[in-house]
């Protein structure tokens, strides 16, 4: 066996095994969030997240982020405040919510400075 033809074959093997890895992150991140006000209904959801984060429960008005029709996470409006199921990444929707929190307190997106 020749060196070219051993690098040649690691090549093919790497892109192959980046493609399927690839494709294993975009099925992971290909579903919608769906950010949405809390109704009286979610109380026991909300309950629920607050007890997985460990965390006192939210009170007032509240949004929440779901995925696949999940509740992931929620934002209490009035202090910022937000909860999240630790068994699911969650930053990224706490980061949207946040940015949704601040349209609804009409301060506009947030500026960099």
């Amino acid at each position: 066996m020749s060196a070219s033809f051993f690098s040649h074959d690691l090549l093919r093997l790497n892109a192959r095994d980046s493609r399927r890895r690839a494709s294993r992150f975009n099925a992971a991140t290909g579903d919608a969030v769906v950010i949405r006000s809390a109704g009286t209904g979610d109380r026991e959801l909300l309950d629920l997240l607050a007890a997985l984060d460990s965390a006192p429960r939210l009170t007032g008005e509240v949004l929440i982020a779901e995925v696949a029709g999940e509740a992931r996470a929620a934002i209490e409006l009035g202090s910022g405040r937000t909860v999240a199921d630790p068994f699911h990444p969650s930053t990224h929707l706490q980061e949207l919510l946040a940015v949704r929190a601040r349209y609804f307190a009409g301060l506009g997106p947030a500026r960099v400075a």
